[in-house]
């Protein structure tokens, strides 16, 4: 078996929700050999790891220890996503975060330092772009078939998050909230529709006020393009569902998943006839293992994830803009993209420099 063939070992941290999901999507992955699985919680992980017929890791030392594990999955609280990426990619393992990247964008960036610096490959877990659905909204929007886009709403709802042993997902210092763990996905798919917005104005909820309950209602500017519109509820009272609606100069392309399969793309009243496309095949592959198949294939040399780094925070910095917009109720302006890499890598270079200027 040639090295670009050969499956990557991969260990995953956490055996929650997200966690038990990837185990499934790389158990059933031919590019990935699932070596085991550490959680926090034993008896999660020893379930899980039973289930999957893998090894159960007593530590996070001992996944790092083990020549098996090339690469390490992290499905843990967004709030430990830094540390214990960081600690994988310095010990020479590939990392994989669930998104968002991390709580703040600090650590994000302190994580991309890491990546380059390790040479390891980080990819993040925007999964959106791999639902069938979403590339054909994507794929009707780039290719013309609604004119020029127009305005555009996404959204998502679930009910209040109480998998979570801890509750984390409901405290704010911890995981952002609605608008930075779910809603994070639309601004995913904002992005790969219409590029980078300009600004973020918003109103959230805040999961720490209502006992769990929380709602962000979301409007991305884009210079010459159209207004989006982002919704995210944890206020459902069971179930999850999504939706998107783009309206474009010639006719609109909608999809929701309570009750409706197809996407339809419906022309406007001067045209005639309604265009349903197909709803996705039955024996479609599973998104989350199609993002694992993209992870391995990067690290075998093949293209980049869509979803490295520099996209996953891309898509942060606009998530916790709608928390700094609704506490400030005031438009938040977003840097480009760009500029803020360029203002880290200098800032870097003169934290460099001064260090060298010390030790002299």
């Amino acid at each position: 078996m040639s090295e670009e063939s050969r499956p990557v070992g991969l260990a995953i941290i956490g055996a929650g929700l997200m966690g038990s999901q990837h185990a499934t999507s790389a158990s059933a992955c031919p590019e990935i050999t699932l070596v085991g699985i550490h959680a926090a919680e034993s008896t999660q992980s020893k379930a899980l790891a039973e289930h999957h017929g893998c090894h159960q890791f007593g530590s996070v030392a001992d996944v790092l220890r083990d020549d098996r594990v090339e690469a390490v999955l992290v499905a843990t609280p967004t709030d430990t996503h830094d540390e214990l990426a960081a600690l994988a990619m310095a010990s020479g393992k590939h990392a994989f975060v669930e998104k968002p990247v991390t709580r703040t964008l600090d650590d994000a960036l302190v994580l991309r330092s890491v990546a380059r610096s390790t040479g390891r490959v980080l990819g993040v877990g925007h999964v959106i772009r791999y639902f069938a659905e979403y590339r054909a909204i994507h794929a009707a929007v780039t290719g013309g078939d609604i004119g020029t886009p127009a305005v555009a709403t996404f959204g998502r709802r679930c009910q209040q998050p109480d998998w979570s042993p801890d509750g984390w997902h409901t405290d704010m210092a911890r995981s952002g909230g609605v608008a930075v763990d779910m809603l994070v996905h639309d601004v995913d798919l904002a992005r790969w529709c219409f590029g980078e917005p300009t600004a973020v104005h918003a109103r959230v909820v805040g999961s720490d006020r209502h006992g769990g309950l929380d709602y962000a209602l979301a409007t991305l500017v884009y210079e010459d393009g159209p207004i989006v519109h982002l919704h995210g509820s944890w206020a459902e009272p069971e179930g999850f569902s999504q939706s998107a609606e783009v309206c474009g100069s010639t006719g609109m392309v909608s999809y929701d998943s309570r009750g409706r399969d197809e996407l339809v793309v419906t022309p406007h009243a001067s045209n005639t006839g309604v265009t349903a496309l197909p709803p996705p095949p039955a024996g479609r592959e599973d998104p989350f293992q199609s993002q694992l198949r993209d992870f391995a294939g990067a690290i075998r040399g093949g293209p980049a994830m869509p979803s490295d780094i520099d996209w996953a925070i891309g898509s942060l910095r606009i998530a916790l803009a709608m928390l700094e917009s609704s506490d400030t109720r005031d438009v938040v302006e977003l840097e480009p993209l760009g500029a803020l890499f360029d203002r880290e890598a200098a800032a870097s270079l003169v934290a460099a420099g001064a260090t060298k200027g010390a030790v002299r």
